[in-house]
Protein backbone atom coordinates (compact mmCIF):
# COMPACT_ATOMS: atom_id res chain seq x y z
CA UNK A 1 0.00 0.00 0.00
CA UNK A 2 2.78 2.44 0.90
CA UNK A 3 4.42 1.95 -2.49
CA UNK A 4 1.39 3.49 -4.21
CA UNK A 5 2.89 6.84 -3.23
CA UNK A 6 5.08 6.57 -6.33
CA UNK A 7 2.01 6.68 -8.59
CA UNK A 8 0.94 10.13 -7.34
CA UNK A 9 4.20 12.05 -6.81
CA UNK A 10 5.56 14.56 -9.30
CA UNK A 11 7.73 14.01 -11.18
CA UNK A 12 6.50 10.49 -11.56
CA UNK A 13 9.33 7.92 -11.53
CA UNK A 14 9.89 5.78 -14.60
CA UNK A 15 11.29 3.07 -12.35
CA UNK A 16 11.02 2.22 -8.65
CA UNK A 17 13.73 0.15 -6.99
CA UNK A 18 12.68 -1.79 -3.90
CA UNK A 19 15.21 -3.25 -1.47
CA UNK A 20 13.71 -6.16 0.45
CA UNK A 21 16.28 -6.73 3.21
CA UNK A 22 19.55 -8.62 3.35
CA UNK A 23 18.38 -11.68 1.43
CA UNK A 24 16.16 -9.96 -1.10
CA UNK A 25 12.70 -11.00 -2.16
CA UNK A 26 11.48 -14.35 -0.96
CA UNK A 27 8.37 -13.79 -3.03
CA UNK A 28 7.95 -11.13 -5.69
CA UNK A 29 5.44 -8.40 -4.96
CA UNK A 30 3.23 -9.57 -7.82
CA UNK A 31 0.23 -7.34 -7.04
CA UNK A 32 2.43 -4.26 -6.69
CA UNK A 33 4.28 -5.19 -9.88
CA UNK A 34 0.98 -5.45 -11.79
CA UNK A 35 -0.29 -2.13 -10.42
CA UNK A 36 2.93 -0.34 -11.35
CA UNK A 37 2.87 -1.88 -14.83
CA UNK A 38 -0.68 -0.53 -15.30
CA UNK A 39 0.61 2.90 -14.23
CA UNK A 40 3.55 2.71 -16.65
CA UNK A 41 6.20 2.43 -13.92
CA UNK A 42 8.84 -0.31 -13.91
CA UNK A 43 9.44 -2.08 -10.59
CA UNK A 44 12.75 -3.72 -9.65
CA UNK A 45 12.91 -5.91 -6.53
CA UNK A 46 16.16 -7.15 -5.00
CA UNK A 47 18.18 -7.27 -1.81
CA UNK A 48 18.70 -3.88 -0.20
CA UNK A 49 22.44 -3.52 -0.84
CA UNK A 50 22.01 -4.10 -4.57
CA UNK A 51 18.85 -1.96 -4.63
CA UNK A 52 20.72 1.03 -3.19
CA UNK A 53 23.53 0.52 -5.71
CA UNK A 54 21.05 0.24 -8.60
CA UNK A 55 19.15 3.32 -7.41
CA UNK A 56 22.37 5.36 -7.32
CA UNK A 57 23.42 4.27 -10.82
CA UNK A 58 19.99 5.09 -12.29
CA UNK A 59 19.96 8.43 -10.50
CA UNK A 60 23.48 9.26 -11.76
CA UNK A 61 22.26 8.49 -15.29
CA UNK A 62 19.61 11.18 -14.85
CA UNK A 63 16.71 8.72 -14.79
CA UNK A 64 13.59 9.57 -12.81
CA UNK A 65 13.82 6.91 -10.13
CA UNK A 66 12.14 6.21 -6.81
CA UNK A 67 13.35 3.93 -4.06
CA UNK A 68 12.08 2.10 -1.00
CA UNK A 69 14.58 0.19 1.12
CA UNK A 70 14.13 -2.15 4.08
CA UNK A 71 16.95 -2.37 6.60
CA UNK A 72 19.56 -5.07 6.15
CA UNK A 73 19.18 -6.30 9.72
CA UNK A 74 15.87 -6.62 11.54
CA UNK A 75 15.56 -4.34 14.58
CA UNK A 76 13.47 -4.60 17.70
CA UNK A 77 10.72 -2.04 18.25
CA UNK A 78 12.58 -0.60 21.24
CA UNK A 79 15.47 0.42 18.98
CA UNK A 80 13.17 2.94 17.31
CA UNK A 81 11.78 4.40 20.54
CA UNK A 82 14.08 7.45 20.70
CA UNK A 83 15.86 8.31 17.45
CA UNK A 84 18.07 10.89 19.26
CA UNK A 85 19.27 8.51 21.98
Amino acid sequence: EALRLFTVVHPRPEIVVVGLGARGPRERLVDVEAHFREEGIALEQMDTANAVHTFNILNDEGRTVGGAFLTLEPRGIDEYADPLA
